[in-house]
């Protein structure tokens, strides 16, 4: 019977997580949408699955990204806050 519910459940662990990620801090987003940004300017032959690597700045930053998103998953919005200014922090000091 309980794995009948199991689809039910893992349904609910979903909508549960995205519904988190929607009420992240704005910072959480903009950072985001900065990294992306700033990925979108590396060629295509310097990206990391080409055998090159990122910038240690830009590196930072998606560590950064990432920290503030698994806080805000896991309901730490005054950390994730923090993880992704410092994240656009490090990205506006990119040249």
């Amino acid at each position: 019977m309980w794995m009948a519910l199991l689809p039910a459940f893992a349904l609910i662990y979903v909508v549960g997580i995205s519904h988190a990620a929607e009420h992240c801090p704005p910072a959480v987003q903009q950072a985001r949408k900065i990294l992306r940004e700033e990925e979108r300017l590396i060629p295509h032959a310097s990206r990391p699955l080409a055998g090159a690597s990122a910038t240690p700045d830009l590196v930072k930053a998606a560590q950064l990204v990432e920290a503030a998103e698994r806080a805000c998953r896991a309901g730490d919005m005054e950390g994730a806050n923090a993880k992704a200014n410092a994240a656009i922090s490090e990205l506006e000091r990119r040249p």
